[in-house]
């Protein structure tokens, strides 16, 4: 995919009107849905930002209409997924929020979201290398201590057979 340039802000951004048709959408925007703002000025939310539930892949609520109903800023609970226009699939962490006037009336809804993709990769592998790590001190100490029994049997062998012609002293050292 396309890589943002370094400084660049690396959220993608979208207002809508309260009936969800879109009024911006920023170039972060975008990359992550595939779309141009020229294609989507006009274009219902629901056309172009396909969120899923990151474990079921189920259809997500259109955090328009809920920020709309309730007049709350609305943020990811749970892992989501944006399917972009190509069908690729991000994990990505949003929230929206209402635009007021000024008279405090709603007016309209920015939605705000990142591509949380590669960092929920990395924190996989760490989690992943974590387990191998505390797996391989595990390993390390019962092999520690299965050495240490090895060493006490082998020792107590040497000590039976140096004295094997003694069946008193054997007899003792087993005992």
């Amino acid at each position: 995919g396309q890589r943002l340039p370094r400084r660049s802000m690396r959220d993608g951004v979208i207002a809508n009107h309260t009936d969800g048709t879109i009024i911006l959408m920023n170039k972060v925007g975008e990359l992550l849905t595939g779309w141009s703002q020229g294609e989507v000025l006009g274009k219902s939310m629901g056309e172009v930002f396909h969120l899923l539930n990151g474990k079921t892949g189920e259809p997500m609520e259109d955090p328009i209409g809920k920020v709309v109903a309730t007049g709350e800023v609305v943020g990811l609970n749970q892992l989501a997924l944006l399917r972009s226009r190509d069908e690729m699939e991000r994990i990505i962490a949003h929230n929206a929020a209402p635009i007021h006037d000024k008279d405090g009336r709603i007016i309209g809804v920015v939605l705000d979201f990142r591509d949380m993709t590669e960092q929920n990769r990395i924190e996989a592998e760490l989690l992943k290398a974590n387990k191998l790590e505390s797996i391989g001190r595990l390993a390390g100490g019962m092999a520690h201590d299965f050495n240490n029994i090895r060493t006490a049997i082998i020792g107590n062998l040497s000590l039976a057979k140096m004295s094997a012609h003694s069946h008193d002293t054997v007899l003792a050292l087993i005992s």
